[in-house]
């Protein structure tokens, strides 16, 4: 049951994040490239971690406004390494995906391209959560390192799951911890 319960919550955190990229029709002076890393991390009873990544994000740009990132990432995309507890995932998540958006990105940008090389910065921003149906405000600490014309982007944050309906997961005496610390790790090229 804590292992369901922890799926559930930990597919909830990485839905927000992932790593094969796609961009829209609209994202002149952005080129998403694949990434390789996307981890979650959470501790139950006695301190057992409890880890595991994704493998499936979809980011889309568009410039209008003050720009915007949608990052959505299909639940089933969470592996665990272990095939049962996926399953689990998948069963009581409730839906298919994940929503994170991001509604200002010009400060992004506006860093990104004025990165030398081997710079790095790092920069909060403000979005939306979607788990379990629950829109819910979510900053995120990210950091920007240029590599040549390569832009690695990690971000991190918490999620605590009982902001988005779901009980904190408990199994005879062991229990989960209601956060769930995700991490993230793509690459990106900005034109100067």
């Amino acid at each position: 049951m804590i292992a369901r319960r922890f799926l559930l919550v930990a597919a909830i955190a990485l839905s927000t994040i992932g790593s094969t990229l796609t961009a829209s029709a609209d994202t002149a002076g952005l080129t998403f490239k694949k990434t390789r890393r996307v981890a979650f991390s959470a501790t139950a009873t006695g301190g057992m971690k409890i880890n595991g990544q994704s493998g499936d994000l979809t980011i889309d740009y568009s410039r209008g406004g003050n720009g915007k990132l949608k990052f959505t990432t299909p639940v089933n995309s969470l592996k665990t390494g272990i095939g049962e507890r996926d399953k689990h995932v998948v069963k009581y998540m409730g839906t298919p995906k994940v929503i994170y958006e991001v509604n200002d990105v010009r400060e992004f940008i506006k860093v990104a391209q004025g990165l030398a090389d081997k710079q790095k910065k790092t920069l909060g921003a403000n979005g939306t959560l979607t788990v379990n149906g629950q829109a819910k405000p979510k900053k995120a600490s990210i950091t920007l390192q240029r590599f040549g014309s390569d832009i690695v982007v990690q971000g991190s944050f918490p999620v605590d799951i009982t902001k988005h309906g779901i009980e904190k997961p408990c199994f005879t005496l062991v229990c989960m911890d209601t956060t769930v610390q995700v991490t993230v790790m793509f690459k990106l090229n900005v034109e100067k």
